[in-house]
């Protein structure tokens, strides 16, 4: 969770002039963890395909050498970038 939420900081909210702002939610509901953030990008940015770079990568490498059951989703939409992880806690790989 950590790097979506600094990414949030560090390319949403300090780079952009107008309305900046970030919404993190976090909920455990039946064993699934459920965690959103989304934050403000520069309104003068093109929106384009979300270009995975090495915070994310990890945090993909990191979900599935932790967990069986994950499902990281992460888009940019017209004013914001959001992100979303879905993780079965049950399904913690114990090796």
């Amino acid at each position: 969770m950590i790097p979506l939420i600094e990414n949030a900081f560090k390319h949403g909210v300090s780079e952009t002039v107008d309305f900046p702002f970030i919404n993190i939610s976090l909920a455990i509901k039946s064993d699934m963890l459920v965690f959103t953030v989304e934050n403000s990008t520069d309104i003068n940015e093109i929106v384009t395909a979300v270009k995975e770079n090495i915070g994310i990568r990890n945090l993909r490498r990191q979900l599935e050498l932790l967990f069986t059951e994950y499902e990281l989703t992460i888009e940019t939409r017209e004013q914001s970038f959001f992100a979303r992880m879905f993780i079965n806690l049950r399904s913690y790989a114990k090796n």
